[in-house]
């Protein structure tokens, strides 16, 4: 078995990343346009697509195309392993999972904080699991997106 550093590992994975799925010029618009569908009718969100970015060494708008393709090849269990995998490393801020001020209040009414604390736990918890968990363990509190 071949051991490959983080940095190695991710820069093969960006190399390869553009001939996964799409097979050629008049799929490849197709495919992206699918893929960007999927990933913005996911759960997923910024938090999210920063996590998979860093882990794949890739800019966030390449990493959205990715968490769509995932989704579309029924791989979110991968897909949630990118995300975990940066719990300690990439920091998610409000407006990364975007948090609006009414959701900020709902979330501070809820864990009885101020406006700010809630803010503030909300960045940590996305932080720590991604945006889209965050949005689907706190729907009962600021609805779904």
């Amino acid at each position: 078995m071949i051991k490959l550093n983080r940095t190695t590992a991710a820069q093969i994975m960006a190399a390869i990343i553009p001939f996964l799925g799409v097979a050629g010029n008049a799929d490849t618009a197709n495919a992206i346009s699918r893929e960007d569908q999927a990933y913005a009718s996911s759960p997923y969100d910024y938090c999210d697509a920063k996590k998979v970015a860093a882990v794949w060494g890739i800019s966030v708008s390449r990493a959205k195309s990715v968490i769509g393709r995932k989704i579309l090849q029924g791989n979110q269990r991968l897909l949630n392993a990118d995300i975990d995998s940066t719990a300690r490393s990439v920091r998610c801020s409000i407006v990364d999972i975007g948090l609006s001020y009414r959701d900020a209040e709902k979330l501070a009414a809820y864990w009885g904080r101020t406006s700010s604390d809630a803010k503030a736990k909300a960045a940590a918890i996305a932080s720590q699991y991604g945006g889209g968990k965050f949005r689907i363990m706190m729907a009962h509190v600021i609805g779904r997106r």
